[in-house]
């Protein structure tokens, strides 16, 4: 997976994502794709020490969203 993507940090903050990325983790979520999904996280500038807690919110958020 290439890490070539552009990555914007507000206020030095969290990295922004695009409304493609997001729904690209959310996917990734769904299908429980956790190896793939915490890769792009970290090409995103996510830190290491918060990529299980990005990881179990969005498989939180894919459950509520199914119903």
């Amino acid at each position: 997976m290439s890490c070539r993507v552009a990555v914007h940090r507000d206020y030095g903050a969290a990295p922004s994502v695009s409304d493609d990325q997001i729904t690209t983790f959310l996917d990734l979520a769904r299908r429980r794709d956790e190896v793939t999904f915490k890769e792009l996280a970290r090409c995103l500038g996510v830190a290491s020490d918060e990529l299980d807690e990005f990881w179990r919110r969005a498989v939180t958020r894919t459950r509520v969203s199914a119903g």
